[in-house]
């Protein structure tokens, strides 16, 4: 599992936490729209290209992507 520091979860019970990155959540936000915005970027009916996002959010971008994703109370694409 990615390692953040903060509180939140996927099961909304137990809290996920680490010291790994060492990133505020200010920089994991950052990782988490890097990777929306590559996934955006590759669609066939993308909205915008950012030829960099995939890069910028690395492994750990998509993690979060995906833990978002989880917790969303609409749909996400």
């Amino acid at each position: 599992m990615l390692p953040v520091n903060t509180s939140w979860s996927t099961d909304g019970q137990s809290p996920v936490r680490s010291e790994g990155l060492g990133l505020d959540g200010a920089a994991l936000t950052s990782l988490w729209v890097a990777a929306w915005r590559a996934d955006e970027s590759e669609r066939p009916d993308a909205l915008f290209q950012d030829p960099y996002a995939r890069t910028l959010a690395g492994p750990e971008g998509f993690e979060l992507l995906e833990a978002a994703r989880g917790l969303a109370l609409i749909e996400a694409p």
